[in-house]
């Protein structure tokens, strides 16, 4: 008898291969009506199920990613938002004529600004 050649052994993933499986009757009588629904196998609709559940992991799972996606842009805009407010309230202020000490503390507070954009823009 031939030798098989150590690549016949290896499985592809579009292999069928045969498992047994240990279920409840009324399980598998689910299974058998769900599969005469269908006109096909207990064995197709197992493994239709089994598919299915798997892309429905893989769609709750991009629809997990697109949820925190849309809630990190809300907050990154809400964040800007705020910080133009900022800057608009610390403008404000600094015109006040009777609020010496507000007005010294929003001036740092916009200078601090600017040398932050300065450093994101690349300036030293």
């Amino acid at each position: 008898m031939p030798r098989k050649k150590r690549t016949d052994l290896v499985k592809q993933s579009t292999d069928l291969i045969h498992i047994n499986l240990r279920m409840r009757e009324d399980l598998r009588q689910q299974l058998e009506n769900a599969a005469k629904q269908h006109n096909a196998t207990i064995s197709n609709e197992i493994r239709w199920r089994l598919e299915d559940s798997f892309k429905r992991d893989t769609l709750r799972k991009l629809e997990d990613i697109t949820d925190s996606m849309q809630i990190c842009w809300a907050r990154y805009s809400n964040r800007h938002l705020r910080l133009d407010l900022e800057r608009e309230l610390a403008e404000a202020l600094t015109r006040a004529e009777d609020l010496a000490k507000v007005k010294t503390l929003a001036k740092l507070w916009l200078h601090h600004g600017s040398e932050e954009q300065r450093q994101l823009k690349g300036g030293a």
